[in-house]
């Protein structure tokens, strides 16, 4: 079994870097992120309950692809920008859907967590956002537009 190296440590890559700034991002990358049941109720009568990510787990990245060297917050700025473009057409997403899908299609290894990603969006005025789960454009409820989408 290997044994867990302390985030504040030095990185056993030998970057000279503590492992938080090194390897802790990659190697958790490679964990599948904890699933936990939510419940989203717009109304008293109506409730939709989905299986989510934890918001603090870091999004996997499914392919070999590229590492462009990009900080966290360009990467998580780009992923906006074509969030933006791909929600004309989908009107709405569960925040950690549209990321696994960005994340894939840029072929970027993520540096960023899916609550960075909720927190940017929530910030950004060119977004709506339920509970840092589900987003829109801006203008439009994102309860009302899931739920219609679940119909």
């Amino acid at each position: 079994m290997k044994k867990a190296v302390p985030r504040n440590s030095p990185c056993p890559c030998g970057s000279g870097q503590k492992y938080k700034n090194c390897c802790y991002h990659i190697d958790l990358s490679i964990k599948e992120g904890k699933r936990i049941d939510a419940t989203f109720t717009p109304d008293e009568d109506d409730s939709v309950s989905c299986d989510i990510l934890s918001l603090d787990s870091i999004p996997t990245h499914n392919q070999n692809g590229l590492q462009p060297p990009l900080n966290k917050e360009t990467m998580i700025q780009l992923l906006l920008d074509r969030l933006e473009r791909d929600l004309i057409v989908f009107r709405v997403e569960l925040i950690a859907d549209a990321t696994n899908r960005l994340i894939a299609e840029m072929n970027i290894v993520p540096k960023f967590t899916y609550r960075d990603v909720a927190n940017a969006i929530e910030n950004d005025p060119r977004f709506s956002a339920f509970k840092n789960q589900i987003v829109c454009l801006s203008g439009y409820d994102p309860i009302e537009l899931f739920v219609d989408k679940l119909e």
